[in-house]
């Protein structure tokens, strides 16, 4: 038992900034997991004039925005992380952020054009922004456990956004689909809280090193 244990401690302990980027994924994946079976269903019957070709407009926007920026997003961190990694840090915490943000705005969004512009603005934000995450867990994530550490990240993401989707269809009914876009801003201002944490912990591992011996 004993062997047991020893073997699974030492497989699966991770440093603490990867595990609150963890945290900061699971927080995430819940919420996506939770809106995004209904985005489309939104789209047909809360806004106005809406249908299935504003629906699929709307699906469209925000991945296209994110894959034209997303490698911009990539150059810019490249070149300021030099620099400091700090900003690879504010980076991740402005995706949490903003998506957050982005959902508490979709509560209020009953036109078209709105919904357009708000998947505009939610795409190139994090296109920009997306590569912070997968930057982190590159340079932080524990040597001689790459395979193991990736896989969890995976796993995670998974895993809570799948719990969120099985959630969303008890949820939708008594809440409706603009009180659920608040409650999910609130879960990602949780996820936000972690990136937050990683931040702060990564300022102070640097100031650690720092210090004269």
């Amino acid at each position: 038992m004993r062997k047991i244990k020893g073997y699974l401690t030492k497989t699966f302990r991770m440093n603490g900034i990867i595990c609150l980027v963890f945290f900061t994924s699971s927080f995430g994946a819940f919420a996506f997991g939770i809106i995004s079976p209904f985005i489309s269903i939104f789209a047909v019957q809360e806004i106005k004039g809406g249908n299935l070709a504003v629906a699929g407009l709307a699906a469209g926007i925000s991945p296209l925005v994110q894959g034209a920026t997303s490698i911009l997003g990539g150059v810019i961190l490249d070149r300021i992380s030099r620099k400091t990694e700090r900003y690879i840090f504010i980076f991740f915490v402005v995706q949490q952020l903003s998506n957050a943000i982005y959902l508490f705005i979709m509560a209020f969004v009953i036109m078209p054009w709105q919904l357009y512009l708000v998947q505009v603005v939610r795409g190139g934000i994090t296109g920009v922004t997306f590569p912070a995450g997968n930057m982190i867990q590159s340079k932080y994530i524990d040597k001689g456990k790459e395979g193991t550490q990736w896989g969890i990240a995976f796993a995670i993401f998974n895993i809570f956004f799948g719990i969120g989707g099985i959630l969303a269809g008890q949820l939708i009914e008594p809440l409706g689909f603009r009180l659920l876009f608040v409650l999910c801003g609130v879960i990602y201002l949780v996820a936000t809280i972690f990136a937050w944490k990683a931040l702060h912990k990564m300022v102070k591992l640097q100031k650690s090193k720092l210090k004269p011996a």
